[in-house]
């Protein structure tokens, strides 16, 4: 018959395997015979649509396991396990139809087989092990003709292929077996398999290095591991690209030791990954190094110990001098004002990475930390394109304000017209947001220090819930910052009930008629996120203002907001244990502070069955505990 039909055929089969996954068991024996045939069909779109089949088995398999784990049936029928001893030889037999020139961009067979082989692995854990290691190790050395180059690089895929989804245990000596090998084979004649040994690393030090006891890698063995991995920066980019990416992993699974073994390389480390990450604009070709070297540094320095945070502090400055720089650069064409955009964002995820491991060392750490040449420099990458707000350069400031705190209202005059900016860019929503979030973290570094801002800062945030164009992603998310700028500035936001009452209470009322109506998950998830913003807006202003403003300004809300709760508490069908935790303190918040409630929760009565039964519920008990004792003294009150 026609290719074209064999593979339109399988493609519809891959929709069956996607949508109705219920309805395979009568069929699945046909399937796997069909797939036999596949494997060796001429026309490689064929061979390729029977291993998307299986890979969609996989992923819906593995989705199933996840739910079962949530305490959902088990709905799986677990063809992957019933076939792993046919299914897996002819994902092997695949593995050496690789391209002999490295495309990264082009999907083949081979990559297809091992996305399958992969999957497969993360649904039946241990028993593919000793399936797939025979053939490893048969191949892994193979070098008995100049093709055997497709053994080699097969058995290193096949192998790295498998390790998300077993017991790191079961892996554990294999790994550290094949380690030296893995190193040596980083210096193969054949690229491909250099390519594939570094990024085999990678998923090595990923899945298997942070999990051991005793270490995967022996200390005395630690500085050949990352001076070879060093000297592969060297190599072509695409494989470079792979040895950042094995880096950023060793490095990540030290992060839970301290001191970490990693210090005393860390220097040398990340001076090479910033040299690497230079090589994409002096070598021709299209690369992703620049970026694969940034996000290596990034976790090289957030998984480092205390006893480097001087160094981390040192490399501020690098990084500053680099912003400086590049925002100095004037692009002379549209690739290079992008690629100049690039950079500067990559460095601001950098400058965040180092902000945060100095705030998270402490104050000592901190105070070799020049955060005026940091703000300088973000206040010049905000300001190097009109109309643009990068939210790598907005996310650095946020984890700038944790760091000085109170001391940031300094920087406020220069930074708040981006503020304002990032606020009312409410088309690019997720700048919005992100800008939403570093507004909750300005309030809560300066306090009452922001009220000279907040009239606009509230004008803005009232126009854009009114605004029906601004997408409803971001809404929820404003909501919330009503509290956060409550808590800041607390009594001082009395003026602002007004603004922000109706649209709070209007939000509550869509929310319980879309509860009424949500057909899916996502529809279900926009509600829980309108539920716990409102909640936290009315909690920040429980909090933020004192206890006679709380009796006098917010007692007229507060029937409202017991009944918000109690359709919350109705709605067991859709619960939500975040949801949960904030209607938990809202009670306690409203009992605690407003006088003569407890007429109201003698009429509520669901209040203290609501409150026992979160109680029962993983991470609730101590805060619904405080609710249930401020709701009974609230009753005991009314009583006396």
């Amino acid at each position: 018959g026609d290719a074209r039909v064999r593979e339109a055929s399988w493609e519809c089969l891959v929709r069956v395997a996607e949508h109705f996954y219920e309805f395979l068991p009568n069929y699945i024996g046909a399937i796997f015979l069909l797939t036999e045939c596949a494997m060796n069909d001429e026309h490689e779109g064929v061979m390729m649509q029977a291993l998307e089949f299986w890979s969609t088995i996989a992923d819906e398999e593995f989705e199933i396991s996840l739910d079962v784990l949530d305490g959902k049936e088990d709905s799986s029928y677990h063809f992957i396990e019933h076939s792993l001893n046919q299914l897996v030889p002819l994902l092997l037999a695949q593995l050496t139809k690789q391209e002999e020139i490295a495309d990264e961009g082009t999907w083949n067979g081979a990559l297809a087989a091992g996305a399958a082989l992969s999957l497969a692995a993360t649904v039946a854990k241990d028993p593919i092990v000793a399936i797939v290691m025979p053939y490893v190790t048969e191949n892994i050395q193979k070098k008995s003709t100049m093709e055997d180059w497709r053994f080699r690089e097969a058995a290193t895929f096949a192998f790295g292929c498998i390790l998300d989804g077993p017991d790191p245990m079961a892996l554990g000596e294999l790994a550290r077996s094949g380690l030296s090998y893995l190193l040596t084979a980083l210096s193969d004649v054949n690229p491909l398999v250099k390519n594939t040994t570094a990024w085999c690393l990678g998923r090595i030090f990923e899945f298997v290095h942070g999990e051991l006891d005793p270490p995967l890698i022996p200390t005395e063995q630690l500085e050949l591991v990352v001076h070879t991995l060093l000297a592969s920066l060297q190599d072509e980019l695409f494989i470079a690209e792979k040895v950042c990416y094995a880096i950023s992993k060793l490095a990540t699974g030290y992060s839970d030791v301290n001191p970490s073994p990693m210090t005393q390389w860390f220097e040398q480390v990340v001076g090479k990954l910033l040299e690497t990450s230079t090589r994409g604009a002096a070598e021709a070709g299209q690369s992703n190094i620049q970026i694969q070297a940034f996000a290596a540094i990034n976790e090289v320095v957030s998984a480092s110990s205390a006893d480097a945070s001087h160094i981390v502090a040192q490399l501020t400055g690098v990084v500053v001098h680099q912003i400086n720089g590049f925002v100095q650069l004037t692009p002379t064409s549209q690739e290079a004002s992008e690629q100049q955009l690039e950079t500067l964002n990559l460095l601001c995820g950098v400058t965040s990475a180092i902000i945060t491991k100095l705030y998270s060392a402490g104050d000592q750490a901190s105070k070799a930390f020049d955060a005026d040449s940091v703000m300088h420099a973000l206040i010049a990458v905000f300001s190097c394109r009109d109309g643009y707000v990068p939210e790598d350069a907005m996310l650095a400031v946020g984890a700038l304000t944790y760091l000085t705190g109170k001391q940031f209202e300094r920087y406020m005059p220069a930074f708040y017209p981006f503020l304002e900016k990032g606020l009312q860019q409410t088309r690019e929503w997720q700048t919005c947001l992100i800008t939403l979030g570093i507004l909750g973290d300005v309030c809560r570094a300066l306090d009452e220090g922001f009220v000279p801002y907040c009239d606009s800062i509230m004008q803005i945030l009232a126009r854009s819930l009114e605004d029906p164009d601004v997408p409803k992603a971001v809404k929820p998310s404003i909501l919330a910052s009503f509290g956060d700028i409550a808590i800041a500035i607390g009594d001082n936001f009395i003026k602002y009930l007004g603004i922000v009452a109706p649209p709070l209470q209007g939000a509550a009322e869509m929310s319980i008629q879309l509860a009424s109506v949500a057909s899916d998950e996502d529809e279900m998830d926009y509600v829980n996120s309108l539920r716990q913003n409102i909640l936290d807006a009315w909690s920040g202003m429980f909090n933020g203002l004192t206890k006679q403003a709380v009796d006098q300004h917010l007692k007229p809300f507060t029937e409202f907001i017991i009944y918000y709760v109690e359709t919350i508490a109705a709605d067991a069908k859709n619960e939500d244990l975040s949801v949960l935790n904030r209607a938990v303190g809202v009670l306690g918040d409203a009992a605690a502070n407003i006088t003569g409630i407890g007429v109201l929760f003698q009429q509520k009565t669901f209040v203290k069955v609501f409150l026992e039964y979160c109680q029962t519920k993983p991470g609730l008990d101590e805060k619904s505990a405080w609710s249930l004792k401020m709701v009974d003294a609230a009753l005991a009150n009314t009583r006396s």
